[in-house]
């Protein structure tokens, strides 16, 4: 019974140790993070939280997210445009010898005949 008591006791402590901690967002080494939270948005400008290269919303809304706030897209034309500061994306990772492009997306629905080739271009 003592063994089962400190066993629950070790897993609520832990638990509770889980829902006091925030994870870190890591930027070392990013070149650009946008949120896409309310805060980090002015009139139709995204701002990059690590760097200067804010950008443009076209047409996506501002949504409840996963974490925080998200952009809804609407599958048609809606984009977010990284060209705000006269460069483009090219001119952000022209020059590496290796980048990864990292986005969370949910779909409202999956077609099983279409390809999702366009989620970042």
């Amino acid at each position: 019974m003592l063994r089962r008591i400190l066993t629950l006791l070790a897993v609520y402590t832990c638990i509770s140790f889980n829902l006091n901690i925030q994870a870190a967002i890591v930027t070392d080494g990013l070149i650009g993070y946008w949120t896409f939270d309310k805060a980090d948005i002015e009139g139709k400008m995204i701002k990059d939280s690590v760097g200067d290269n804010d950008g443009l919303i076209n047409g996506a809304e501002l949504a409840v997210g996963q974490v925080a706030d998200a952009l809804k897209f609407d599958g048609e034309d809606d984009f977010v445009s990284l060209d705000n500061g006269g460069g483009t994306v090219n001119d952000l990772i022209n020059g590496l010898s290796a980048v990864t492009f990292t986005a969370w997306v949910n779909p409202e629905e999956i077609s099983t005949t279409e390809y999702y080739n366009d989620i970042i271009t």
